[in-house]
């Protein structure tokens, strides 16, 4: 059999073997741990790959809203200048209107004016030549009255002649 140097030699062998063992069974252990770390990273990787995906669609999603909301801006501004262009031509508008209404008003004010004076005017005139044919028309009144009256003495004195003719010769 062999020496205790041997055997000690021996036991320092497999003692440093059982540690060499342990290490291959930690760094075995690291190792796996390793490779779990791996597979979470590559996990976490595909994870990442897909959200990064859909960051660059959401992305795009937002930049075509923006870009919709922009040019919805443009219309509303062009719509708007239209509109304050439309409203001043009219405020344009309604002021030459107020003035054409201004000089309409004082020329029919003014034409009222002027018929007024000639209804006036003819008013008097037409009155007088209603008194003038009033006058006439009793002047005419009084003839006929006086030519009726000698008309009806005339034929009173005729009746009473012819009357009294015909009693002259009935009574004959």
């Amino acid at each position: 059999m062999g020496s205790i140097d041997h055997i000690e030699q021996l036991e320092t062998y497999i003692k440093d073997l059982g540690d060499e063992i342990k290490n291959v069974k930690k760094a075995s252990d690291y190792l796996k741990l390793i490779e779990q770390f791996q597979d979470e990273v590559r996990r976490t990787s595909t994870t990442l790959t897909q959200s990064e995906a859909k960051l660059q669609l959401i992305q795009g999603i937002v930049e075509s809203k923006l870009a919709l909301f922009q040019a919805t801006a443009n219309n509303i501004d062009s719509k708007q200048q239209s509109i304050e262009q439309s409203q001043s031509n009219i405020i344009a508008g309604l002021a030459e209107l107020k003035q054409f209404l201004e000089k309409s008003e004082k020329g029919m004010i003014s034409s009222f004016i002027e018929i007024n004076k000639l209804m006036n005017e003819t008013q008097s005139s037409v009155i007088s030549e209603l008194k003038t044919v009033k006058d006439e028309n009793e002047a005419q009144i009084k003839m006929l009255t006086k030519t009726n009256k000698i008309f009806f003495r005339v034929n009173l004195t005729f009746v009473i002649i012819v009357v009294g003719m015909l009693i002259f010769l009935l009574g004959r």
